[in-house]
């Protein structure tokens, strides 16, 4: 398949795979809000968060493993590409193992430190030695769908995925209508992975994308130690970028309580798909990337890279600009009015996505060099920074306090230094990397500066769907004509009116 067509079915069903996302979201909060009380809610998200960074034991194997796939992929049984499945096949399954002894370790003993309420606290402890028991096993299993980022066939991922959801969806209704209470998340965990396993073997040996029989190679200590040496590099990133990113329930339960952090899983929830979706251009993208610079064409590298860095801009602006305008009360509403949500909190968060999305873009640039360098090092400082300020300022001033955090230790660390560094690599200036992702920010500010004055000037209503109609008529009558014309570069424009006009010209054929 074409390396456009891989791109665009790549982002296409990457979407799919978030509107699956929000309808999954959609049904299954107020579902769990219907069946569970808050405390309960909170312990199946803090379950969720400490099995995110038990992940981390693969040591940036994961990522490893497909970077290097990807340098033998033109060659599938060249015996190189199989040797690079069968050393992190091996390496993976002891780190699978590793992973569900220490996760039961940890459910044994840290109910206590959390402070979960002591009724909760077996139902914590049994939750997360199944958890992480599940994780564990994904982790011994993850080689099988490693090839897929290689060959960039993201699109395959997200049917994975999207399955995953939907069978997790049916099951964890199926556990709550028959009395399974919060276990209903493990036997959706439990069956969304069985079918997404299933679904992504089949469709990698049907597109050839395993080695033959007897082209496998064999396991190699010279290769894996080239592996660890980059994937190295990538655990110390990833621990800083959890640390940054996924650590906010633990901060929220231990100086807030639980009930707190049903409130902060609840109300970020459209944060947390605004930078799934926003983060889709990228992923489906550094496949490509990584070709151009394994070939040496650093030309068409920067350019690819100026295309996907406007379009994450764009997108970033658009859902930040309409997560601040809708959020607060459209939690309400979802919620029934069990969970509230201030306009000021909102505003933080949508300035945090938007920084954040740009911040990551070029911290993920890392992975198409091979070379971390002292990126690893910042998302670490990052992480730090941002415990430190929210552990010292949460029990004083809420919720404002973490996000506040959040956004000055990204600003401070990862943003700054991740310009620095694309701006060196692809040499070019740091005011240019700025350039191209500041018209999308000015567009919003300038939208977002209307719609809060006519808020003030006007006795409108703040009822969700008044706000949602004013937000979708400055949308697509102010921003979206602003960010086409000033905001997405000619070449962006350009590709993307080909596009349209390429779909348009198929549909009339058929």
């Amino acid at each position: 398949m074409p390396r456009r067509k891989l791109f665009l079915s790549g982002v296409a069903s990457s979407y799919g795979v978030i509107g699956i996302n929000i309808f999954y979201s959609g049904l299954s909060v107020p579902l769990a809000l219907h069946y569970l009380d808050k405390e309960e809610f909170a312990i199946w998200a803090l379950v969720v968060q400490i099995t995110t960074y038990l992940n981390l034991i693969d040591f940036g194997l994961s990522g490893s493993l497909s970077r290097f796939l990807a340098d033998y992929k033109s060659d599938v049984d060249g015996g190189m590409y199989g040797s690079v499945l069968r050393t992190g096949n091996r390496v993976f399954l002891l780190q699978g193992i590793l992973l569900a002894l220490l996760g039961a370790w940890i459910a044994l003993f840290s109910a206590p430190l959390l402070q979960i309420p002591f009724p909760l606290r077996p139902t914590f402890t049994l939750l997360l030695l199944f958890q992480s028991s599940l994780v564990g096993l994904a982790l011994a299993s993850r080689t099988l769908s490693s090839p897929l980022w290689a060959h960039q066939r993201t699109d395959v991922s997200n049917l994975s995925a999207a399955l995953n959801l939907l069978v997790g969806l049916v099951l964890m209704w199926v556990g709550f209508t028959t009395g399974c209470g919060v276990f209903s998340y493990l036997w959706g965990s439990i069956a969304g992975w069985v079918v997404g396993t299933i679904s992504t073997v089949i469709t990698c040996s049907r597109l050839h994308l395993y080695p033959s029989r007897g082209h496998w190679g064999s396991y190699n200590p010279a290769l894996f130690r080239s592996m660890l040496s980059y994937g190295k590099d990538l655990f110390i990133m990833s621990l800083g970028y959890q640390l940054a990113f996924a650590s906010q329930i633990l901060v929220v339960t231990r100086t807030l309580g639980l009930e707190a952090a049903t409130t902060w899983a609840v109300s970020t929830k459209i944060f947390t798909l605004a930078q799934q979706a926003i983060s889709k251009i990228f992923d489906s993208s550094v496949g490509a990337l990584a070709e151009f610079y394994v070939q040496g064409n650093r030309t068409k590298l920067s350019a690819r890279f100026h295309g996907v860095l406007t379009l994450t801009s764009a997108l970033a602006a658009t859902l930040s600009s309409g997560l601040i305008m809708i959020n607060s009360s459209f939690i309400s509403l979802w919620t029934g009015g069990l969970i509230s949500w201030p306009q000021a909190n909102s505003v933080c968060l949508g300035v945090f996505l938007f920084f954040s999305s740009i911040s990551r873009a070029h911290g993920a640039f890392v992975g198409v060099t091979k070379d971390v360098g002292g990126m690893k090092w910042c998302y670490f400082i990052e992480g730090f920074l941002f415990l430190s300020l929210s552990f010292l300022l949460a029990p004083h001033y809420g919720f404002i306090a973490i996000l506040l955090s959040s956004l000055f230790a990204n600003l401070s660390c990862t943003f700054v230094y991740g310009l620095h560094r694309s701006a060196r690599f692809l040499n070019l200036s740091f005011g240019t990397l700025v350039f191209w992702s500041l018209p999308a920010g000015l567009v919003s500010i300038f939208t977002l500066s209307i719609y809060f004055a006519i808020l003030w000037i006007l006795p409108l209503s703040t009822s969700f769907a008044i706000q949602a109609l004013l937000g979708a008529g400055l949308l697509l009558c102010i921003f979206l004509p602003l960010l086409w014309f000033f905001a997405l570069s000619h070449s962006v424009r350009k590709e993307t009116l080909d596009f349209l006009r390429r779909s348009i010209s198929s549909d009339r054929g058929t």
